[in-house]
């Protein structure tokens, strides 16, 4: 029975958390200054779409609000506030969207209802209003992780205003320049360690990459790989898998490690690869790539062996 008692105990302390463990959210109509009014809405439902597809808050219904506030819209914290308080709602949202020549500002506030506190308070630019989708989503993961906007950019997620500017965000295609070494595991005439240098282009979707390649590796290799890359944020793992040509330069005297070979061998073969790495500052102009692989040569010698290279794409 006292068993049955401590079980009930707990049942009692667990279950509000899964009925009242969200907060309740009204997300306030923006007021806007030189936006079409069918956009301005549409930006509205789209933000609280995303709001409410997070599942961090109870969004008070849009009808509700329309209620309280009628026509009017909010553009202090104040009155956003007071008709939180009306709402019976634990935090609220406001904002505006102004058009600034071609620009369109996003201005918005998360303020805690109860105290009246600003607990969030940014903008974001759109170049057009087709852009405001992305702007829109952008905002979203902004509030429901109480985090400034220059901190959710992710890849597919980049806005027109943002890939224009310098040192900022942009994705698709890069290339540049890595180098590292080659630990053999079998074959490569014996040696300990190889230099390699390698020329590398990338071509990247949200979760999947093309790479290409052509490398200095004791001769020359050509080779292309998938990629797939677990973030769409700015440090993100991946795993690949790859295939390519690789003429290897062998040192045709030195038999102690071949004794068998008194005839010329085939250098050249079919190579295969799988690779594990680490895509830095994705969501940047330049990347920096760090990759571990392990590649074998399908040539007499069977050449076999582990690389790790590290460099910049830009």
């Amino acid at each position: 029975m006292k068993t049955i008692t401590w079980y009930a105990v707990i049942l009692i302390l667990v279950m509000p958390s899964f009925f009242f463990g969200q907060e309740s959210l009204a997300l306030l109509p923006f007021r806007s200054v030189g936006i079409e009014p069918a956009s301005a809405e549409t930006a509205y439902l789209l933000l609280f779409q995303e709001i409410e597809k997070s599942g961090e808050y109870q969004m008070i219904p849009e009808t509700q609000i329309r209620n309280v506030l009628g026509s009017e819209s909010c553009s202090e914290v104040a009155c956003a506030v007071e008709a939180a308080e009306k709402l019976r709602a634990g935090f609220v949202v406001f904002g505006s969207l102004n058009r600034l020549g071609e620009k369109i500002i996003v201005q918005y506030t998360l303020a805690d209802a109860p105290s009246g506190s600003i607990l969030l308070s940014d903008n974001m630019t759109a170049m057009y209003v087709e852009d405001l989708d992305q702007v829109v989503k952008r905002i979203a993961l902004s509030i429901t992780n109480h985090v400034p906007v220059e901190k959710t950019a992710e890849v597919g997620l980049i806005t027109e205003q943002e890939s224009q500017t310098p040192n900022t965000r942009r994705t698709k295609s890069s290339w540049g320049f890595t180098f590292g070494h080659i630990y053999p595991q079998h074959g490569y005439d014996g040696k300990d360690r190889i230099f390699v240098f390698e020329v590398r282009s990338l071509y990247e979707m949200k979760h999947f990459a093309v790479s290409g390649l052509f490398a200095i590796r004791k001769g020359f290799a050509f080779g292309v790989s998938g990629i797939y890359l677990f973030s769409r944020h700015d440090f993100s793992p991946y795993i690949g898998l790859g295939t390519g040509v690789h003429i290897v330069a062998h040192d045709a005297s030195y038999n102690n490690y071949y004794p068998y070979d008194e005839q010329k061998k085939n250098e050249s073969g079919m190579m295969v690869n799988t690779n594990v790495g680490l895509l830095a500052f994705r969501t940047y102009h330049f990347h920096v790539l760090a990759n571990l692989e392990y590649c074998l040569t399908f040539n007499d010698y069977r050449d076999e062996a582990v690389l790790f290279t590290i460099g910049l794409l830009f």
